[in-house]
């Protein structure tokens, strides 16, 4: 009797879980999206340019897990929609990586990829077309579906003749696999269109803080570190921990990575701002230092002053470069302060670097006005030395 009770009471203990993990799911699963096993599909709309452009169709994207534990997407798609209806149209099965990349594609076992006339593709076409959809900076990407071909018109000897109504095609040749614009054109838009945004999305709001940062701000590949960022940024996630850890992205990976994160720190309030860019600036290259300066002086935050004054105290540091962007930036702001005009009238006899004291100099006769007596006469005495080379 004891056994089967402690039977009955694991039974709904095992009962329990499942309809609390069931619950779980609907509240994180949106109500357009079906849990399968390892996959959950999605129903989006998409605008695609070879269906219509003003139009989005509904699409059953499929999410799944793999053993590794990161995820893949995919999507069977029509493998053409041709302008002229005279084009055969096959299933094809479009992938994507977590961040939406184009992964590849693939076909049911039998079918085949047709050209012009209905020729076959041959191997040689399937890997340009494999080229074709991973071109992000293709022709195809700014071309509409009305302007693709020229119907009716065939010119002899054009290997850039389309499909059995012998349309010519306006894509550079090389730009297509010859004889199939239409499958190119319409895959092309499925692999790098707006499906890409719908699958960051789904991703984005199922990580957590703390994934963003752990797996993918970590993550050896930069797109990972510009996802991450630029996801903390939507769920507007600026306390410290977050802002330190992106701050350390920046440093030590690719400039581009940086750019990113130039963006979130823009997001920051004032206080966090300028503390953020100081940090930047005292630990970044030149490069990132630029950057920086160019940044601030492009922001409509207020209250620079700190972030001025403590810059100044380092001027004697600088490069030309830096102190160049340095002093157009300051000079753009309208700030002024006796600690940077005394490190530059200090630049004036003890720089090495003669542009550095010559663009110190520049500067300073620009404030002339607010100079002292002693500050003045320094100014002029090195008006007096280098006059043949100012």
């Amino acid at each position: 009797m004891l056994k089967f009770k402690k039977t009955i009471t694991k039974n709904i203990l095992i009962l329990v879980k499942r309809f609390t993990f069931l619950v779980f799911l609907m509240v994180v699963l949106p109500s357009n999206s079906y849990l399968s096993s390892s996959k959950i599909t999605h129903k989006v709309a998409i605008i695609h340019p070879a269906i219509d452009v003003h139009k989005p169709i509904e699409c059953f994207l499929v999410e799944e897990i793999l053993p590794n534990k990161t995820k893949q997407f995919y999507l069977d798609v029509d493998s053409v929609n041709c302008g002229e209806n005279i084009c055969e149209v096959i299933t094809v099965r479009m992938f994507w990586d977590e961040l939406g990349r184009y992964a590849k594609y693939e076909l049911e076992q039998g079918d085949e990829l047709e050209k012009k006339e209905g020729v076959p593709f041959t191997n040689k076409d399937y890997k340009k077309l494999e080229w074709v959809l991973n071109n992000k900076d293709s022709e195809l990407k700014l071309m509409f579906k009305n302007d693709l071909v020229v119907s009716n018109f065939v010119e002899q000897g054009n290997v850039n003749v389309d499909a059995v109504s012998g349309a010519t095609s306006t894509i550079t040749p090389n730009e297509i696999v010859e004889g199939a614009v239409w499958t190119c054109f319409t895959l092309w838009h499925w692999a790098n269109g707006e499906i890409i945004s719908k699958i960051r999305e789904i991703n984005r709001n199922q990580l957590t803080h703390q994934n963003l940062i752990e797996n993918y701000l970590h993550h050896q590949d930069d797109d990972y570190k510009n996802f991450a960022i630029e996801s903390l940024q939507t769920k507007q996630v600026f306390d410290t921990v977050a802002v330190l850890e992106i701050e350390k992205a920046m440093l030590t990976s690719s400039y581009p990575v940086f750019k990113t994160g130039l963006q979130y720190v823009e997001n920051l309030s004032e206080e966090k701002y300028y503390q953020s860019m100081l940090r930047l600036f005292n630990k970044g290259d030149n490069q990132r230092r630029i950057a920086c300066l160019n940044a601030v002086s492009k922001t409509s935050k207020k209250g620079n002053e700190f972030y001025y004054d403590q810059l100044s105290k380092a001027v004697q540091n600088f490069n030309y470069q830096e102190i160049e962007v340095f002093l157009t930036s300051v000079k753009l702001t309208k700030f002024t302060s006796p600690v940077l005009t005394e490190k530059l009238i200090i630049l004036l006899k003890e720089s090495d670097n003669f542009l550095i004291a010559r663009r110190a100099y520049w500067f300073l006769s620009d404030q002339e006005i607010l100079l002292t007596k002693k500050q003045k006469i320094k100014l002029q005495k090195f008006k007096k030395k280098y006059k043949n080379r100012l």
